[in-house]
């Protein structure tokens, strides 16, 4: 549980331990009511789930709780990503993969077969696979290679920093 204590009519992060620590000539019960923590300006924060990131240009932090109805309540604030965390966002996992890298990388781990079984029963998927030599990271043969594999967002992103990008062949086969 997530608590604030009210300093100057402003919220500040708290917790139990601190509540004791600043008040050791009290004998706490072992469940601290609502009733009691509002008698040391102490509130518990009613979480409010984390927003959904729409997209790469946008920043979700956590803000300052709210009071609002009679309790408080976790914030999270969604505010523009300026252009340079952006680019660093952008440095930190790259926009395409080498297509002859991800083959190698997933037949090493014998998950080729079913990936390619996958991007051909698409049709249109597996025409764009077979002529693209770098694969885009959002893009429909790479939602069906990921989706296939189960892999979110997060595990995607690591697999484009972990393939090398700089390796080529024509001479592989599909």
């Amino acid at each position: 549980m997530h608590y604030i204590k009210l300093v100057d009519d402003e919220p500040l992060d708290y917790n139990i331990r601190q509540l004791k620590r600043d008040h050791p000539n009290v004998s706490f019960p072992a469940v601290i009511s609502d009733e009691i923590l509002a008698e040391y300006d102490t509130y518990p924060v009613t979480p409010v789930a984390r927003p959904p990131s729409t997209n790469d240009t946008k920043s979700i932090q956590e803000g300052v709780p709210e009071l609002i109805s009679g309790s408080w309540n976790q914030v999270w604030v969604v505010t523009p990503k300026t252009p340079a965390e952006i680019q660093e966002e952008a440095d930190r996992h790259p926009s395409t993969i080498s297509k002859i890298q991800l083959v190698r990388y997933l037949d090493q781990r014998e998950l080729w077969v079913g990936v390619r079984s996958a991007l051909q029963s698409t049709g249109s998927a597996w025409e764009e696979f077979t002529i693209m030599p770098h694969l885009p990271f959002n893009d429909l043969v790479t939602d069906v290679i990921f989706n296939t594999l189960g892999y979110d967002d997060n595990q995607k992103k690591a697999l484009f920093r972990t393939v090398p990008l700089d390796f080529e062949s024509r001479n592989l086969e599909f």
